[in-house]
């Protein structure tokens, strides 16, 4: 990574150069032995080699011998940002600022895929599931934590570091995280009510936190989404340790939040996407009906309506090759309202051309099985019906 050096790290470097120099001159004046020659000769090579370390290093010494708080900046480099952010693990100020530095750093949009994989091969993954599993952590640093996990999630590197047997990173982690801050929320709402606390401060203090819970089952389905996407054998695990019904809960709970639904249904197509068993295991735990309910609740929401029928069009329709039974589905998400929801959506969306064709599609292939599925019998009563 080139970048300017700041003058202060030109200023140690002079300084020792100049030592250098100085012992050089002592020792062919006085004959010394040269043994501090050639450690100053040592340093120096080293300080050239890793200036952005030692500096580090130095200013930390200084710093701390004048009781100051060393500073991270995002002009910092992401080496001296990790390796102060490990030195000062107990410093809560240095964390976020490090935290906050690595995730503009690392912004899928303005970094490289080869840049972010630099900085996940300084050995950022252990500091960030620390923040993640440490109960004593702040709330406001695990979802800074998160930030940061999402933006690496997209490499091969991180992918594999969660399908490995260790526990530096795993899934359990992460929907147990969803439930824990969820139930926290819950149980923060509930005392209010029955303590009746209507304090303006107190409302606040519930909005906040429910804001801060809601940003905590976002960033995650935005996590496991991207570390399934590709990996058949990473989804699966991802559905195993529960993802799909702490996902469900956090819907029910936040139907009004239109981002949170749409991202959450973005995982769900991620990850039951050419797999499946993770389908069918949406159909188990009624997770079409969830579709359905969010698709009535944000009508106006291209995203949400988009994400929602993309998924139903995967699992409902994409199944050509497969032994995938699919009339169990079909029947389940007919009952809970699709075809209605569908064709609100194509009235509301009628400009986007996408969307119309996959939610017709879906309608028509749900009808005519229907059709096909009923008895000659249920045929002759529903037209009696119908006339």
């Amino acid at each position: 990574i080139n970048r300017k050096m700041s003058s202060q790290s030109y200023g140690y470097m002079g300084l020792l150069l100049i030592s250098v120099v100085c012992c050089a001159l002592e020792y062919n004046r006085w004959n010394y032995d040269g043994m501090i020659f050639y450690s100053f000769g040592i340093l120096s090579i080293y300080i050239v080699s890793l200036p952005d370390e030692v500096e580090s290093k130095i200013t930390m010494v200084i710093n701390t011998f004048f009781e100051k708080r060393p500073k991270i900046t995002i002009e910092d480099s992401p080496v001296k940002i990790i390796s102060q952010m490990n030195i000062e693990l107990s410093d809560e100020d240095i964390q976020e600022d490090g935290l906050k530095a690595l995730i503009i750093l690392t912004d899928q949009i303005k970094s490289t895929e080869e840049f972010r994989k630099s900085i996940f091969q300084h050995g950022i993954s252990p500091l960030i599931m620390r923040f993640i599993k440490d109960k004593d952590c702040s709330s406001h640093l695990k979802i800074l934590a998160l930030k940061l996990l999402k933006n690496l999630s997209t490499l091969v590197e991180m992918k594999q570091l969660f399908e490995g047997e260790g526990d530096v990173c795993d899934i359990i982690t992460l929907v147990t995280l969803m439930r824990d801050e969820l139930a926290i929320n819950k149980q923060l709402v509930v005392e209010a009510a029955e303590l009746k606390l209507e304090s303006e401060d107190y409302k606040l203090t519930v909005t906040e936190a429910s804001k801060q819970t809601a940003e905590f089952q976002r960033l995650i389905a935005m996590i496991l989404g991207s570390l399934g996407d590709g990996r058949n054998e990473l989804k699966t695990n991802i559905f195993d340790e529960g993802f799909v019904q702490a996902s469900l809960e956090a819907l029910d709970y936040f139907k009004f939040h239109r981002d949170l639904t749409h991202w959450i249904l973005w995982s769900f197509f991620n990850l039951s996407f050419s797999h499946n068993s993770n389908k069918v295991e949406l159909v188990r735990c009624n997770a079409l009906a969830s579709v359905v309910t969010a698709m009535n609740e944000h009508k106006s929401s291209l995203t949400v309506q988009r994400q929602a029928i993309g998924l139903l069009f995967s699992c409902l329709m994409q199944t050509e090759g497969t032994s995938l039974d699919v009339g169990k589905m079909r029947e389940a998400a007919y009952i809970q309202g699709m075809v209605p929801a569908i064709e609100t959506a194509i009235e509301t969306h009628q400009n986007d051309v996408q969307l119309k064709a996959m939610g017709q599609s879906i309608i028509n292939d749900s009808k005519s099985r229907r059709v096909a599925d009923m008895s000659p019998r249920d045929t002759i009563q529903n037209t009696n019906k119908s006339k």
